[in-house]
């Protein structure tokens, strides 16, 4: 699967399914574009604060290093980016474990309706993400493991920096749904429920000599 660019959010239907997200500050009548000042605009995000998946009655995972890789070939009102989580951990039994996730069917995908902006995963397979929780900080021995589908109400906001300092981007996603395909009760919490994604990024853009250029919203 080509893989291109940026975070947050996952879709539930069972059709080829867009979550709405809301929060971008814009005017309806006013047709938003991602927009890069030389093309092809090679995009890249990283974390300004951690990346948080918060399972409910389960653990909660943490990961220092969130990136967003992609391509912007034009002025356009979508964006696809290839997201990237590393550095995570939770807490099992009172010990600090390591944890993973990964994207096998899903990169994020941003498009626009009026004022408000949707996240689908592209191409839109289940199960979206996977997310599997150690025993420990090697990655050793399996705890648990969890098949994430989507989610159905979520808050997503985009704010200019300006120039080269990129877009930031706030997530603030709730109702993600998740099965428990491995691991206990007691551990790793519900065999099905919902959770949480939060996190804070900003993207930026370089040209095709890797010096950085202007990328915003607007």
């Amino acid at each position: 699967m080509t893989r291109k660019l940026t975070i947050l959010g996952l879709a539930i239907l069972a059709i080829p399914a867009a979550l709405v997200l809301s929060g971008v500050t814009a005017s309806a009548d006013v047709e938003e574009e991602f927009t890069a000042s030389e093309y092809p605009a090679t995009l890249h995000g990283a974390q300004t604060t951690a990346h948080v998946f918060a399972l409910s009655g389960g653990p909660e995972i943490k990961c220092e290093a969130a990136t967003f890789t992609g391509t912007l070939a034009k002025k356009s009102s979508e964006l696809t980016v290839t997201p990237s989580y590393s550095k995570c951990t939770t807490v099992i039994a009172g010990k600090v474990a390591g944890s993973t996730l990964t994207f096998p069917n899903c990169d994020y995908r941003y498009t626009k309706t009026g004022s408000e902006y949707h996240l689908e995963c592209q191409p839109p397979q289940e199960p979206f993400f996977t997310i599997h929780v150690y025993k420990n900080a090697a990655h050793t021995e399996n705890e648990c493991t969890f098949k994430v589908n989507g989610t159905t109400a979520q808050q997503l906001s985009f704010e200019n920096v300006g120039g080269e300092k990129g877009v930031v981007v706030v997530a603030n996603l709730t109702g993600i749904t998740y099965t428990r395909t491995e691991g206990t009760l007691g551990n790793c919490g519900p065999a099905h429920s919902t959770l949480t994604y939060t996190g804070t990024s900003t993207l930026t853009a370089k040209n095709e000599k890797g010096s950085p250029i202007g990328f915003d919203l607007g």
